[in-house]
């Protein structure tokens, strides 16, 4: 049974048409079905990495108007990663060193082609790998991009903190606008610097108490750039267990609310006086079953009723 054949895309830098097709027939004879090309100087090869995709590179160390270590230039200006194997019959062990230094993948010498498949098979199998960390990495980097879009637009403040210290290591948009500070400067600072109202020794009790699955929240003052201060919630979760010395706070401005709550505390205040001094009787009933919660002292006086 024969065996299904490798595709290879192979870019041959060789000025000897004999010498090309005893590397085509060394490759044949190793299983790869070649698609390939030979070229013999540096504006060729650029017109050959132009025109199609390439799997595989394999240079003489030395032509007439190019040479291997120059063919990998041209290769490494084009911003690909192709597995670059040079075959030569007059190199050095000095020229190897300094060639595998410069990011050749392999060698051989002309009319020792033993070991080309097994070369081959390994570089292209390398190249696979990169090629998926690349990819791995880039989305690895547009998830990165898009959890900060979303973090940067959060509508409170969101800090990456030290444990142990409470140093700032990253935070988002909303914490630099809330306090007047670059993101470069809060980088610098602690939420120490930041806490107006707490002792350094507490807020340094906060980070070290957290347990890895709880979620604290406190209220506290923290103090902006220009000196004014304003009132905070802030919650706390530790991000273990990926990253155990750090946690996160979301901190938000809560001055608004803080307002509303004293608004609605004068308001209902004002109400109690309103009701306890009206000249008429006035009565709050439950509305499910009609059962009276609270009268002022007209209505008492009226129904001749205790309160």
């Amino acid at each position: 049974m024969n065996m299904p054949r490798q595709s290879l895309q192979c870019l041959l830098i060789e000025d000897s048409a004999d010498d090309a097709e005893l590397l085509l027939r060394e490759l044949r004879t190793g299983g790869f079905d070649v698609t390939w090309e030979r070229v013999e100087t540096a504006d060729a090869m650029h017109a050959a990495l132009d025109r199609r995709p390439w799997e595989l590179i394999i240079a003489d160390y030395s032509l007439p108007q190019f040479s291997g270590l120059a063919a990998l230039e041209v290769l490494k200006a084009s911003g690909q990663d192709l597995p670059f194997i040079i075959v030569s019959g007059t190199m050095g062990e000095e020229q190897v060193v300094i060639a595998m230094r410069a990011g050749v993948h392999d060698y051989f010498i002309k009319g020792r082609l033993a070991h080309l498949i097994p070369a081959v098979e390994r570089e292209l199998g390398n190249a696979k790998v990169r090629r998926e960390q690349r990819r791995t990495v880039a989305v690895l980097r547009e998830s990165e991009q898009q959890l900060q879009t979303y973090i940067d637009n959060a509508g409170d403040a969101i800090y990456v903190l030290e444990q142990a210290t409470g140093r700032i290591r990253n935070c988002n948009a909303r914490a630099c606008h809330d306090l007047g500070y670059s993101r470069a400067e809060l980088l610098q600072l602690s939420t120490q610097d930041l806490e107006a109202r707490l002792p350094a020794s507490a807020v340094a009790a906060v980070h070290q108490q957290l347990k890895p699955e709880a979620v604290q929240t406190v209220n506290g003052t923290h103090r902006r750039k220009d000196g004014t201060l304003f009132p905070v919630e802030i919650r706390l979760s530790s991000l273990a267990p990926a990253h155990p010395e750090l946690m996160l706070a979301i901190v938000r401005d809560s001055t608004e609310r803080q307002r509303a709550e004293q608004a609605l505390r004068e308001s209902e205040a004002e109400f109690r006086t309103t009701f306890e001094r009206a000249s008429i009787g006035m009565a709050q009933a439950d509305p499910h079953n009609g059962r009276f919660l609270r009268v002022n002292p007209k209505m008492c006086a009226i129904t001749g009723y205790t309160a």
